[in-house]
């Protein structure tokens, strides 16, 4: 039985975030080639489902008639909004792993020893370094290069910066996320979403170990028929002797 989870956060957000994440951000590039490099139909779900949940109103792709989507690369514009996320979801990861490994466990730990309070907080409020907001810095342009798009069609100069709101859309899906909604696969070490309680795998290594596990019944299962056919024949050979 699936245990799902219990706190308010579960939902949509929740699967969408987990569809990203799993299957998006924690592939490399040639992960992502070697999927869809020859499977056009599958590379156009993947680019219409993130398009619909990183570019929200800007469904350009629906909007594009028959001749246009035979020539679009779908399997392009998954590369350039992975290189373009990517970064931005790495130094994510690096302060979640940072605070849930250094800072949380510096905050449960009894403090023995108080240290001096600053000058100008003394009198105000009882003084806990570890108790202090913890702040990390995300550079929004790592890694891929920022560049903006310009249209003069219609007579006027319209101007179009895809990489930089792929990234403030994404960082708007994650806002409000409980951190606790995080985890790393117990095998590969790869980010995933905890959707159900009892989740510690990836999609590709929960696939393998359930592959593992059935395979280790099926040898249980065919060992004990083999022992009972023996055990049938044994009885046979008794009676007829």
């Amino acid at each position: 039985m699936t245990k799902k989870r219990s706190d308010s956060f579960s939902g949509k957000k929740t699967k969408d975030l987990q569809f990203i994440v799993e299957n998006f951000l924690e592939k490399d590039q040639a992960s992502i080639t070697k999927e869809f490099e020859n499977q056009r139909d599958e590379a156009r779900g993947m680019a219409l489902r993130l398009e619909r949940l990183l570019f929200k109103d800007e469904f350009w792709m629906d909007q594009c008639d028959q001749e246009e989507h035979e020539s679009t690369d779908f399997l392009k514009a998954l590369h350039n909004w992975h290189r373009a996320l990517k970064p931005l979801w790495n130094q994510i990861k690096k302060a979640l792993l940072d605070y849930k490994e250094k800072v949380l466990p510096a905050r449960m730990a009894p403090q023995n020893d108080q240290q001096a309070i600053p000058h100008e907080l003394q009198g105000l409020l009882p003084y806990d370094p570890n108790q202090m907001d913890k702040y990390y810095q995300i550079n929004l342009r790592s890694g891929a290069v920022s560049h903006v798009t310009m249209c003069f069609d219609g007579g006027r100069i319209d101007i179009h910066d895809r990489d930089s709101k792929i990234k403030n859309n994404f960082l708007d899906l994650i806002k409000g996320v409980p951190i606790s909604l995080f985890g790393i696969c117990r095998n590969c070490k790869k980010w995933i979403v905890i959707t159900r309680k009892d989740k510690e795998h990836c999609p590709g290594c929960a696939s393998s170990r359930w592959g593992k596990e059935k395979w280790n019944e099926d040898q249980v299962i065919a060992r004990e028929k083999e022992k009972q056919r023996y055990r049938e024949r044994r009885k046979k050979q008794t009676q007829q002797t």
